[in-house]
């Protein structure tokens, strides 16, 4: 009797180890499996035409947009300091690159901490930054290519910088995010080299022609205008590109300029979860 207990004990003991094992790999294997959830992020991107004096209204825009990331282009040193003073409270986190004077003046403004900032001026007007995005790391590009009306309407250097620009992204492992004032139309070869590598958020889901230039609404704007102080908008220049890792789930450009030459455009991206 005293055998066949014993042999019962132990028969039951290492049931309750295999068991346990089982249920120990089990966990471990959903742990393993399970994956960070999609997260919605907001952005917003906005030439201001190096404006100087009249920046309230652009602090304004940046509040209402909602943004989780901003890419500002042509930005002053005074609009950066307002940013900085009245904005920090939103975005504790930003990159800046204004040693090439107000109309070469980029940021990135982020709620998000700052891994990475990389910048390649003079050569280029192009602002890159690596963001935690809740735990994901997610690169930005903030880009700013040379306008052919600089050069009698010679696109070589706009090429030139995009050729850059996709160079750059291309060796990126991180989900990529591409925003910015790109002077090209979409009709440009070089849009077109950009929307076969990355994803166009307002062609993919915003409502209408998208026009973003010129708007001179207001008479800082005017300011060095290069068209008529009557032209409409006519033309879409500035863009939010995603990688294959976002879906575009809204766009939209801005009821307003704030004063720039440029309207802003806005967009909400599903960052997909990872495998």
């Amino acid at each position: 009797m005293l055998n066949h207990r014993l042999m019962f004990n132990r028969i039951h003991k290492l049931l309750m180890i295999g068991l346990i094992a089982s249920l120990l790999a089990a966990c471990n294997q959903d742990t393993g499996q399970q994956a960070a959830p999609p997260q919605d992020i907001v952005l917003l991107t906005h030439n201001l035409h190096a404006e100087t004096q009249v920046l309230q209204p652009f602090v304004e825009i940046i509040r209402e947009s909602g943004a989780d990331i901003v890419a500002l282009q042509e930005v002053s040193p005074e609009a950066e300091a307002l940013f900085a003073a009245e904005l920090g409270d939103r975005y504790p986190h930003r990159a800046a690159a204004l040693a090439g004077g107000r109309y070469n003046g980029q940021i990135i403004l982020s709620r998000y901490p700052i891994l990475e900032e990389t910048t390649w001026y003079p050569e280029r007007l192009l602002l890159r930054v690596v963001l935690d995005v809740n735990g994901a790391p997610v690169t930005v590009y903030n880009a700013h290519p040379a306008s052919p009306g600089n050069t009698q309407m010679n696109t070589t250097e706009r090429s030139a910088d995009i050729t850059f620009l996709l160079e750059q992204a291309a060796a990126e492992t991180n989900p990529t995010l591409l925003m910015g004032d790109f002077n090209s139309e979409p009709w440009s070869e070089d849009y077109n080299r950009v929307a076969a590598a990355f994803g166009d958020a307002f062609a993919a889901v915003g409502e209408g022609a998208g026009l973003t230039y010129p708007d001179y609404s207001q008479p800082q704007a005017r300011v060095n205008a290069r068209l008529p102080s009557f032209t409409p908008l006519v033309i879409r220049l500035d863009y939010i590109f995603y990688a294959e890792s976002f879906t575009a789930l809204a766009a939209q450009v801005g009821a307003s300029s704030g004063g720039s030459d440029h309207r802003p455009v806005g967009a909400t991206l599903r960052l997909e979860a990872a495998p």
